[in-house]
């Protein structure tokens, strides 16, 4: 079953390992498009990458003052094998893909526009935002919550 997922970059393929497996449980939701490049993801293939999962909303404040973080990290190593999927919080399709554009976050994006009765409030255990999944290319979650400069610590471990 196809999930509909937004990329400003126009790739991305498959993922699979814990990311897919969650995934391909989910019932599907009602996803809208963001501004550009919208496409299928698949469950099922492999990734050689890391991937980052991202918790977040427009209305979220403290979620918009991390972002320069995750814009930064994105810009870094993104070439070296990271990648990103934005799951957003958000209610309002308007305001989301607005977001995204203003706030300039050239990844993968998702939602269901429930708020906080979205699909991954209950798949990932989100209980406040912003939150974040590091998952490496086996599947397994390597690290949780990192913002800031313990995004830019455990990203140099990784890929430097």
């Amino acid at each position: 079953m196809p999930f509909l997922i937004l990329s400003t970059a126009g790739k991305f393929n498959n993922i699979t390992g814990a990311l897919n497996s969650r995934i391909s449980s989910w019932t599907t939701p009602k996803i809208y498009y963001g501004p550009e490049n919208s496409f299928c993801l698949r469950p099922g293939g492999s990734v050689s990458f890391d991937v980052l999962v991202d918790f977040w909303a427009s209305w979220c404040g403290p979620c918009k003052a991390e972002m320069p973080n995750v814009r930064d990290a994105y810009k870094q190593y993104h070439d070296k094998g990271f990648e990103i999927i934005g799951l957003s919080f958000d209610s309002e399709k308007e305001l989301w893909a607005k977001a995204i554009v203003e706030w300039q976050m050239p990844w993968i994006h998702l939602s269901d526009l429930k708020y906080w009765k979205s699909v991954a409030a209950e798949v990932y255990s989100v209980n406040s935002i912003p939150d974040n999944l590091l998952i490496n290319p086996e599947g397994i979650v390597v690290a949780r919550g990192l913002r800031g400069e313990a995004l830019a610590k455990k990203l140099a471990e990784v890929f430097d």
